[in-house]
């Protein structure tokens, strides 16, 4: 009975979500996590950090979709969070994304192109 109670509150957080939602997960033993956890996984794969949760300030704006008024409308899908993943700056100005072996390698290659263009390379 309590587990119904909070089912019930996760289409009132996310007014978007049709209100039989949260009953539709506890009927299929998942939770809003397990709901979203490609969301989740995107980010990790895209910044190579396994200890991002929820919790990180990337999902604090970028969860969800806004529509012009502000109110979200609908989840994020892969490609929304992981271009929000690849702009994050943090509030001490780290862009995380530049830290990763994926990007330095895209910028190797990209240099690499530029030289090879110029006949350097």
């Amino acid at each position: 009975m309590f587990d119904d109670q909070i089912y019930n509150q996760v289409s009132t957080k996310y007014s978007f979500l049709d209100p039989d939602y949260g009953q539709r997960l506890s009927s299929s033993n998942t939770n809003l996590v397990d709901d979203n956890w490609h969301l989740l996984d995107q980010v990790r794969t895209t910044l190579e950090d396994d200890g991002i949760d929820f919790t990180h300030d990337i999902f604090e704006n970028n969860l969800t979709v806004k529509d012009e008024n502000g109110v979200a409308v609908r989840f994020a899908n892969n490609n929304e969070i992981e271009r929000a993943a690849r702009n994050f700056i943090t509030n001490d100005g780290r862009h995380l994304y530049k830290e990763t072996d994926a990007y330095r390698g895209d910028m190797r290659k990209s240099s690499n192109a530029l030289l090879s263009v110029f006949g350097v390379l």
